[in-house]
């Protein structure tokens, strides 16, 4: 029932366009200015890293075999994702790496 639930809230979320999104990348970390969104000054911590994943598949059936080709990508969205300024320091950036890291 979880899985059922996690694949139609993924499926029937608004399409973001590439543009918007920063792909994971083992040679790249984010920065500060990466994060766009509006900070929430109410909220219990001092930034937010707003991940997800991108998937796309294709398959072909030739001579009854099955061929699937798929690909799944982590990417951090800037909009969705924000920081205190006068709250933070780099090992919080690490912190927020981190989350995209394991995304």
């Amino acid at each position: 029932m979880k899985l059922l639930f996690f694949l139609l809230f993924a499926l029937l979320q608004p399409p973001q366009l590439d543009s918007e999104k920063i792909f994971w990348n083992e040679n790249e970390k984010l920065r500060w200015t990466d994060f766009r969104g509006n900070p929430l000054r109410t909220a219990n911590f001092v930034a937010s890293t707003n991940t997800g994943l991108s998937f796309q598949y294709s398959y072909s059936i030739k001579n009854g075999a099955v061929n699937v080709e798929y690909s799944v990508e982590s990417f951090f969205n800037p909009e969705g994702s924000w920081y205190i300024p006068e709250r933070v320091n780099a090992h919080i950036l690490r912190h927020e790496q981190a989350h995209f890291d394991i995304s």
